[in-house]
């Protein structure tokens, strides 16, 4: 995930679930029970309409 999302999420393990911290808007925190989960989560994220947040870093 970090070759296709590190750009724009910070990616850890925390308290042993996976963690992906947004770089941009508000710097939204992801939790996951597996990476599967998490890209997911991810893909909902990043969706077009908050093009506008990521440019503004």
């Amino acid at each position: 995930m970090r070759s296709d999302w590190g750009d724009v999420y910070k990616f850890a393990v925390v308290n042993g679930r996976y963690a992906a911290t947004a770089k941009f808007g508000s710097r939204e925190c992801l939790y996951a029970n597996d990476p599967e989960e998490l890209r997911a989560m991810i893909w909902r994220h990043y969706r077009p309409e908050r093009l506008q947040d990521r440019c503004s870093t």
